[in-house]
């Protein structure tokens, strides 16, 4: 019976954020309470409340090291015009995910969170740091790739697992936007440097 709920309320909410502002207008998950999805005026179960936490730290880590991938980018001299709006675009986004989610943690868990970068993340932007170009343009965009297929992975298990409502809505407008730019962005890595699907 969740299961069904849970497929329904996902499909309203996709017809609510697709039919509102516009094909370009951004989407924006509803600030709201901690209201269960699952149980409507029930409280989150123990397994449901554990995976948001962790889902949202992670969140907040990855939208940071978004972030911090477009600001590298906007300031490169010499990018196409269309990466330099994707990218002040993209930082503007992650920025406004990041603090999304660390007001949900801090509203409904009480929980302080600073984003955190490994150091695999941190090599990886001294890496874009140094590149120019397009030896920039590429490896930009296959790293944002790679970042966004991942995203759009965690996005949807998000908006499967979670049990605020709030949450999914926020898990399925990103995944939503997310897939947008990977398809726009495979098309440029397929137009500009003739690396295309097979």
């Amino acid at each position: 019976m969740r299961g069904i709920r849970s497929v329904f309320m996902l499909l309203t909410l996709g017809v609510s954020i697709l039919g509102c502002g516009g094909e370009n207008a951004p989407v924006t998950a509803p600030r709201a309470g901690l209201e269960s999805a699952a149980r409507p005026g029930g409280e989150l179960s123990n397994a449901e409340a554990n995976f948001e936490k962790r889902y949202m730290t992670d969140a907040v880590d990855r939208a940071e090291l978004t972030r911090r991938m477009a600001e590298i980018c906007m300031e490169k001299e010499g990018l196409r015009p269309e990466l330099d709006t994707f990218c002040s675009e993209t930082a503007a986004d992650a920025a406004q995910h990041g603090a999304t989610l660390q007001s949900y943690l801090m509203s409904w868990y009480e929980i302080q969170y600073d984003p955190v970068l490994s150091g695999p993340d941190q090599r990886l932007l001294q890496n874009l740091a140094a590149l120019l170009g397009s030896e920039f343009e590429t490896k930009y965009l296959e790293t944002m790739v790679k970042h966004y297929t991942t995203s759009v992975r965690k996005e949807q298990q998000c908006y499967g697992r979670a049990g605020t409502t709030a949450l999914i809505a926020f898990c399925f407008n990103v995944q939503f936007e997310h897939s947008q730019a990977l398809a726009q962005m495979d098309q440029w890595l397929c137009d500009w440097y003739g690396d295309c699907p097979r």
